[in-house]
Parts: C-alpha cells; structure tokens; sequence
C-alpha cells in the first residue's frame, strides 16, 4: 500500500483483500434524540446500551421543550380544541371527538414535514 494514501485506502496492488477496508472500521456511533420517557432510562435500555459498546449514543430533550418535541404541538391543539373545557357527559364521547380530532389532524404541518413535503412536489 501506498503509504502517502493513508490507512484503509485502496491498494494499487493486485490482490482484491489488500482493499478491503474491515467492516469494524465503518462503524460509527448512531446519535438518537430522545424524550424523557421512563423506557428511555429503563434498566433494560442500559443493558442494551452497554451491549453496544458506546455505538448507540441517546441525548435527551429538556423535560419539556416543545419546540424540539414537535408532537408536543400536537398534543397543545388536541387540548385547545378538544380537552380543555369540555362539555362530554362520557369518556367515549370525549375518546370519539379526540379521535375525530386527530383523524382529521394536518400532521404535515405540525410535525415539520410541510418544507419536505413541497420541496418534493
């Protein structure tokens, strides 16, 4: 191998193994974003972190950060608009309208997905 092309760089030999860079090498650590949900902090979820080796890396969102969490914006219209101040004499007239809610719901625009959305179109 060319020493001036660094570790892992192909060779210009002709043997096909002395290019090959080991799949150990292409690992990286994976970020994931996480809210504070307990599972996220469960015993279990440790085990598997370990397990991991340090490849699965979590960060949390503050307690409550809506505008990182964008279903927390979800959640904030369901209450304003069907939650809050109800007048539903049962709770599967109230589960009925937060159904018919979200159903109808334009996620796409909650959920940042709008700007990806059009630019696609």
């Amino acid at each position: 191998m060319d020493a001036s092309r660094g570790p892992g760089a192909p060779s210009r030999g002709s043997d096909p193994d002395a290019c090959m860079i080991p799949v150990t090498a292409l690992l990286r650590r994976i970020h994931l974003i996480v809210d504070n949900y307990g599972v996220h902090k469960s015993h279990a979820a440790g085990r598997l972190l370990d397990a991991l080796g340090g490849r699965l890396v979590l960060h949390f969102l503050p307690p409550y950060c809506p505008d990182a969490n964008r279903i927390e914006r979800v959640w904030q219209d369901l209450h304003a608009n069907v939650t809050r101040n109800h007048r539903c004499k049962t709770m599967n007239h109230l589960l009925a309208n937060a159904r018919r809610y979200l159903q109808a719901y334009r996620w796409h625009r909650a959920t940042g997905l709008a700007a990806l959305l059009s630019r696609a179109a």
